[in-house]
């Protein structure tokens, strides 16, 4: 039948008009009944490809039967992402999967709706539009995705190297490395995703590392190569036992009585202030202040006993506390969550609190029909921790489920708190009662200050209500299953505590 209703307001004119009018009208008529959409057809849609080898040969598969209505474009992905004119083009993009770099290549065609044809094994990464998932099985795979060493390793420096290994399933995996001499062969169980193995041996000379990994899936080969940047350079004043042990360990030692013209990278320092005199302080700070290392031994002559404490009133020995973060776990306790689900929530619960930090909040709100406080949020301190850990195991699911007044409560107890960044995790496993409320205040905590983030626990979630909460409170989603519910909420907590950890400039104070 007819794709527009304007359509029915042509019949007429065709069929009472004469001559070229009713030509017009009988060719207007055939092209809105078989022509293309008028412009009320629905946004740019961009389907992102999964061509990891993992998923590669199922993206193929599922892209055989797939119809998208409305104008489309083809983005493929890997450890890269590359436009493609069909979704049956394979192009090489590498071995890892970067859902980041694929999300910001599709941002700049500004696309209305995202379909997404993977397997999910890479890290999640906020969108740039609504996400629609098309879920693939990941075929067996294994891979080498390259080696981690230290950038600028020194020549007689023990150093150690990580292989990254991909899997697409559990299982046992062999790896041999291989540096000059030193050889180690691991048998392990790995995980599916990327997992790394290490192997330690002394870098002398450049050497090639050859990193091999054997599976049941298959094999492969990484080849790099390993050089020494020099040997570090360490000077020792008043301190031969330490020049002794520091020449053991390959580095290039120099003793002296005060400091010299030159000062290497590492100043190693077991003489009094007054010893090395008034001016030698001036040149250390300078030292400091250019980068340089300054280490002070706990000799008769040294820190404790030496006078610097008085003398060098701003030298930097230990950090001055960081602003934490503050973290909220928000969970279900419901009656579906009784057994298996609920103490496997606890185990994730408990490694959450021994993520944080003591400059950290944590806080554990359980909610059913109504909501209450576990843990009120508090300091990470081992008292809080140890009876966090007394509340946790004598929880008990029941009852319905009600989800808005545990995050007023969480929202209201965040936004007084001196603390960045602060951020709710909600773990459920059911639909809940009041799910506008929930949304308006996801929203309210967002526009507080206060992500909210959202887990779906296994098939009977409502993961549609869920994407939203995490989206109106400026969060991310995720799913798990029960058997990965702990690892997925102590992830969460680390990220959250982890952001404020590794940013920033900190202020150094004396002891």
């Amino acid at each position: 039948m007819f794709q527009h209703p304007w359509v029915l307001f042509l019949l007429p004119l065709a069929l009472l008009a004469r001559g070229g009018l009713r030509r017009l009208a009988v060719f207007l008529l055939l092209l809105a009944a078989a022509g293309p959409a008028p412009p009320l057809a629905p946004g740019l849609t961009v389907v992102l490809l999964d061509q990891s080898p993992s998923a590669r040969e199922a993206t193929r598969k599922a892209a055989r039967a797939l119809k998208v209505e409305g104008p489309v474009r083809y983005l493929a992905f890997a450890e890269r992402a590359a436009w493609v004119k069909s979704p049956h083009v394979r192009p090489p993009l590498g071995e890892a999967t970067d859902l980041a770099a694929a999300f910001e290549a599709a941002r700049a065609a500004r696309p209305a709706r995202i379909l997404l044809l993977s397997d999910g094994l890479f890290t999640p990464a906020p969108p740039p539009a609504p996400v629609y998932a098309y879920p693939l099985a990941p075929s067996p795979h294994a891979a080498l995705l390259g080696v981690v060493a230290p950038p600028f390793p020194t020549a007689g420096e023990t150093v150690e190297v990580r292989a990254r290994v991909l899997l697409t399933r559990p299982t046992e995996a062999t790896l041999r490395f291989r540096a000059g001499k030193a050889s180690k062969e691991v048998k392990r169980r790995l995980p599916a995703g990327t997992s790394g193995v290490g192997f330690r041996f002394v870098l002398e000379d450049p050497v090639e590392l050859r990193v091999e990994l054997e599976t049941p899936f298959g094999r492969d080969a990484y080849t790099t190569h390993l050089a020494p940047a020099g040997r570090m350079e360490v000077l020792v004043i008043g301190d031969p036992a330490a020049a002794r042990y520091l020449k053991a360990q390959g580095l290039a030692v120099k003793t002296a009585r005060r400091l010299p013209p030159r000062l290497p990278r590492v100043v190693v320092i077991g003489a009094s202030a007054e010893a090395l005199g008034s001016l030698a302080l001036e040149r250390l700070k300078n030292h400091l202040a250019e980068g340089g290392g300054l280490l002070f031994t706990a000799t008769p002559e040294g820190l404790f006993f030496g006078g610097w404490h008085r003398a060098f009133e701003d030298l930097p020995l230990r950090p001055k506390p960081t602003k934490g973060a503050a973290f909220v776990l928000v969970l279900d306790v419901s009656g579906s969550m009784a057994g298996e689900k609920l103490a496997r929530a606890v185990e994730g619960a408990k490694a959450a609190l021994e993520a944080a930090r003591e400059e950290d909040t944590v806080g554990i709100l359980v909610f059913n029909e109504r909501a209450r406080w576990l843990l009120p949020p508090a300091p990470a301190s081992y008292r809080q921790r140890r009876l966090a850990e007394e509340r946790l195991n004598a929880l008990r699911a029941v009852g319905g489920t009600r989800l808005a007044p545990a995050l007023a409560a969480a929202r209201e107890a965040l936004m007084g708190l001196d603390a960045a960044p602060k951020a709710v995790l909600v773990v459920t496993d059911g639909e809940t009662a009041g799910k506008d409320a929930a949304l308006a205040e996801a929203e309210a905590a967002a526009r507080a200050g206060v992500q909210v983030h959202a887990l779906a626990l296994g098939a009977d979630a409502d993961r549609a209500f869920l994407q939203r909460l995490a989206e109106q409170g400026q969060g991310r989603y995720a799913e798990a299953d029960p058997a990965a519910l702990a690892r997925a909420i102590a992830e969460a907590a680390r990220e959250a505590f982890r952001a404020q950890a590794e940013k920033g400039r900190y202020p150094l104070t004396l002891l």
